[in-house]
């Protein structure tokens, strides 16, 4: 395993390095889950309106062999 040293005088710069991007994160972080959370909108309303659709496609059969 590989480890690097630290010392004194690089840590805190390290640190300082790690911590200055968590502001920057966040926003890509938030628009990463609200685009998780608008798929499974667009896939939840995509199965409704396959739902719709067949329910309303076997009525519409039904009907078709009634009046025949």
């Amino acid at each position: 395993m590989n480890l690097t040293k630290f010392n004194a005088t690089s840590l805190p710069k390290r640190c300082a390095r790690i911590s200055i991007n968590p502001i920057a994160r966040s926003p890509r972080f938030l628009n990463f889950l609200e685009d998780e959370a608008l798929a499974r909108i667009r896939l939840a309303v995509s199965f409704a309106i396959m739902q719709g659709l067949a329910t309303q496609a076997a009525k519409s059969n039904d009907a078709g062999e009634n009046s025949v």
